[in-house]
């Protein structure tokens, strides 16, 4: 069952809360995408923004418990990005479009401890076992997905060519288009089947959401208590996760949090973000998706604030020509062919006149071109200027209308430092319950 009874696709916003696991949390996100228009006559005509691929039986996503695997995969629609599929729209006034598919694949099982007699591998995983608290996510191509006979499907490992290990093994860096940190390793290195094994939980720790306790607190009180069966590793299940969405017409924007934990700094919260959408133009507002003129960057910008990791960074998932997603960079500070996106420092956002400043991200690079276009999905500004769930809205664009921004959760403790800020399309503030009711979503909004 959908969200909403619509006949056309309209860019919308939701915020939802009470997640206890990442299972559940990361279902209701990918039902918001996959699933969120329902057409009142035709609903094979429906219109969503991404089509679900992975699990490919059709799983009831309003209830996670009915299935077993954590991991999902989906692929971008025409309607979320114009340039990633046909587009009706466009078809009708003879325009052509050269598809360039994404895909967003979720794990929100990462650490499940694999089946020992199967050869160590991480693709071995017993989705039986219980969750440990973390998500990993990756923006890529389809080029980039590797679909295996049996399990989930993954991404294919990333060896650069220009790096061995001792003997000329091969040094693995993660996989392309992760979000969070790739931790440079020789895959036999690593105990996957080990829960104990430090490298292997760096490498888990050190993605989009981690809920689990440090790890050597974990030993220690392994050693401690050695009769204990299994610690429990799942994080803080007491303490709730929310999270809040915008789909547009070219691009998505999606920010996690946990509930209630404002007076810590990033070693005691949990709030990660990311963006990943068309440039648009700084006078219009119109996406940047004519290419006639432009390579068209599809760019993902990430924030990671936990007890492992505390960085925003950004990479390039496509171009018109350029089939994988580059190397990620720091987007807070100048580094070679590439120069600040943010300010994650504490900062004036008061004009004289008294007039308030929210910043979008602009100049972005591409190893080609610099970019002019911003990234209207998302903004910052001063922590103390505007709250969380707080709503600005702002002239940006020649059409002269108002855009709204919703503040997400501060980046210092007790409303300090920098928050982001989300386009938001809604009317009002809501809070839907995690499962959803229909057709009481608001989608209008500018």
């Amino acid at each position: 069952m959908a969200f909403e009874l619509r006949a056309d696709f309209q860019p919308y916003s939701i915020e939802r809360g009470g997640f206890t696991t990442l299972k559940a949390l990361i279902s209701s996100v990918v039902r918001d995408l996959t699933n969120y228009y329902e057409h009142p006559d035709d609903p094979s005509a429906s219109e969503n923004a991404f089509k679900l691929l992975y699990p490919s039986d059709n799983p009831d996503l309003s209830d996670p418990t009915s299935f077993d695997s954590s991991v999902f995969v989906i692929e971008a629609t025409g309607f979320v990005d114009p340039l990633a599929g046909p587009d009706p729209e466009r078809a009708s006034h003879g325009v052509d479009v050269v598809p360039q598919p994404w895909i967003i694949r979720f794990d929100a099982g990462v650490g499940k401890q694999c089946h020992p007699s199967h050869n160590n591998r991480r693709e071995d995983r017993n989705d039986k076992a219980p969750e440990v608290g973390n998500l990993h996510i990756n923006i890529s191509t389809p080029l980039q997905l590797y679909k295996p006979a049996q399990g989930d499907w993954q991404l294919y490992d990333y060896t650069p060519p220009n790096k061995g290990g001792v003997h000329d093994d091969p040094v693995v860096e993660g996989t392309l288009g992760f979000l969070g940190r790739r931790i440079p390793v020789i895959d036999k290195q690593v105990a996957w089947c080990d829960p104990n094994d430090a490298l292997r939980l760096e490498i888990e720790d050190k993605g989009f959401f981690c809920r689990r306790p440090l790890y050597d607190a974990k030993r220690e009180f392994e050693n401690k208590y050695p009769d204990t069966a299994q610690v429990a590793l799942q994080g803080t299940p007491n303490i709730p996760m929310s999270y809040a969405l915008t789909v547009s017409n070219h691009g998505i924007m999606l920010a996690i949090w946990e509930e209630a934990t404002d007076q810590y700094d990033h070693t005691g919260c949990r709030h990660s973000w990311f963006a990943a959408q068309r440039l648009v133009d700084k006078d219009s507002g119109a996406p940047l998706v004519d290419q006639a003129e432009s390579h068209s960057p599809l760019v993902c910008m990430y924030g990671i604030q936990n007890q492992t990791l505390n960085e925003t960074r950004y990479f390039v998932v496509r171009e018109s020509d350029v089939h994988r997603p580059s190397e990620d960079l720091d987007a807070t500070i100048n580094t070679r062919d590439s120069v600040a996106l943010i300010n994650p420092l504490e900062q004036i956002s008061v004009t004289e006149n008294y007039e308030y400043v929210v910043t979008i991200p602009s100049g972005l690079n591409t190893q080609r071109y610099m970019y002019l276009e911003e990234m209207d999905l998302m903004g910052y500004c001063s922590a103390d200027i505007i709250s969380q769930d707080g709503i600005a809205e702002l002239s940006m664009y020649d059409d002269g209308t108002k855009k709204r921004y919703k503040g997400l959760r501060a980046t210092g403790e007790y409303n300090t430092g920098l928050r982001i800020l989300m386009r938001w399309y809604n009317n009002a503030i809501m809070t839907q319950d995690n499962i959803g009711v229909s057709g009481i979503i608001p989608a209008g909004g500018h």
